[in-house]
């Protein structure tokens, strides 16, 4: 009998450093992280997860290849002949653009000068064989023969998928007041 008590005693040990091997102690325990995110289907489990971009992960730079915008601005008056005005900026594929025109007069029979902005902001991405454009106008037009002096502002924000040396008309806008319309044509060329 005094082996067999032995032998319990023995066994309660052997089992009790075991547990203690088995278990890891609180204090280097690790807090589980988020579950990973299911993959496609026949896929293996991957022990880390994706990394997260960060908000300073830079676009790869584009092709080594220029793009010429083309940007036409026709201002159409009802009774008057249309003013246009026309921009072109060349810029590397999936770089920024921009064009700044500013006239600094008085109009009206006012003392006061005032701004009149030109502006044309375009980023080309090469994708295939078309051309991504994104380009922002702002245009403001006074007509220094209106004895008011009223001010037209036109701003517009375009996203575009082109073909090279084709031209497209972008946008067009209306003077919420009168007859007068504003028209945008766009053509984006990939220079050789």
């Amino acid at each position: 009998m005094k082996n067999h008590g032995h032998a319990l005693i023995r066994a309660a040990g052997t089992l009790a450093l075991a547990a203690l091997l088995v278990v890891p102690h609180a204090s280097s325990a690790q807090e589980p992280g988020p579950p990973a995110m299911p993959g496609p289907p026949g896929a293996k489990a991957s022990a880390k997860p994706s990394p997260v971009p960060s908000r300073t992960t830079r676009t790869p730079p584009g092709l080594p290849i220029n793009v010429r915008v083309d940007v036409k601005i026709t201002d159409e008056r009802p009774g008057l002949a249309p003013i246009t005005k026309m921009l072109g900026v060349t810029v590397a594929d999936g770089e920024n653009g921009m064009v700044r025109s500013t006239t600094e007069a008085t109009f009206g029979g006012q003392a006061q000068f005032r701004s009149v902005p030109l502006n044309v902001d375009a980023r080309p991405r090469l994708e295939g064989n078309r051309i991504r454009l994104r380009l922002s106008l702002e245009y403001k037009f006074v007509d220094p023969a209106d004895g008011k002096a009223a001010t037209h502002h036109v701003s517009e924000h375009l996203s575009l998928m082109l073909e090279s040396g084709r031209t497209v008309r972008a946008a067009e806008s209306a003077d919420p007041l009168t007859d007068r319309k504003v028209s945008l044509d766009v053509t984006a060329t990939v220079l050789k």
